[in-house]
Parts: C-alpha cells; sequence; structure tokens
C-alpha cells in the first residue's frame, strides 16, 4: 500500500469516528433551539385536530425531541417511527465503522423478512395506536 492510500485510509477511519461525535456534541448543544425549531415548523397535525385519528406522522416531532433529550420511552409512546430508524441507522453505521477497521460484523439481518415484518409491525403500529387510549397522543 503506498503512502496516498495509506493516508487516505486514516483519514476515513478518523472521519468515521470523529464526524458523528462533532454531530451528537452540536445536537446536546443546539438541542433548545432545534426542539422549537420543530415545533415552529410543524406545530399540530392537521388529520388529528380535524378527525381526532392520527395519521403515520403525528406524534413524530415530540418523539425526536424526546429522543434529543433522551427520554427514550416518552419518544416510544408518542411515535414509534423514529427510535426504530435510530436503531436501524446505528447498527449500520456501527457496521460500517467496524468494516474500515477491517472486522466484519453483522448487526442487522441481511434478509427482506427482517425489514418486511418491521413494516409490519410499524403499519399495524399505525392503525392500532387509533384505538388505545394510551397510546393518544
Amino acid at each position: 500500500m503506498n503512502s496516498k492510500n495509506k493516508a487516505a485510509d486514516v483519514f476515513k477511519k478518523t472521519a468515521a469516528i470523529i464526524v458523528p461525535v462533532i454531530a451528537i456534541i452540536l445536537l446536546y448543544v443546539f438541542k433548545g433551539y432545534l426542539v422549537n425549531l420543530l415545533w415552529e415548523v410543524f406545530g399540530m397535525c392537521r388529520v388529528y385536530k380535524y378527525t381526532g385519528l392520527m395519521c403515520p406522522g403525528c406524534g413524530n416531532t415530540r418523539s425526536v425531541t424526546s429522543l434529543m433529550r433522551g427520554d427514550i420511552l416518552a419518544s416510544l409512546r408518542y411515535n414509534i417511527t423514529p427510535f426504530i430508524l435510530v436503531v436501524l441507522l446505528l447498527g449500520k453505521y456501527l457496521e460500517w465503522l467496524f468494516s474500515l477497521f477491517g472486522k466484519r460484523i453483522k448487526l442487522l439481518p441481511k434478509n427482506k423478512i427482517f425489514y418486511i415484518l418491521i413494516a409490519a409491525f410499524v403499519l399495524t403500529y399505525y392503525i392500532v395506536r387509533n384505538f388505545i387510549p394510551f397510546l393518544k397522543l
């Protein structure tokens, strides 16, 4: 391996670790501003306001802001989708990060059935949460 490829490899590995750390620090520092911005931009769902039924997007803003505050249970109560996406993206990121360092790990299944089951679960959640009082916003 020549020195140019070696330098590029070191840069990739360093960036793969430092960039997410900086993003998390910035998210933590500006979380109050981001929470207010999300609420001002999205506000209350029009479908829920006029029908009383929650659409698939209902509660996403509150769920994300709860995740940003570290309140996982509240996040799951508002909407499960952001939490599932964070878990899946974190799993993919960790697989990629380990592959950069030469270790092949498998955190998430590669078969379609796993993702079809997640989609079916989320779809069922969207329907059922309109009928269970505990899951209401």
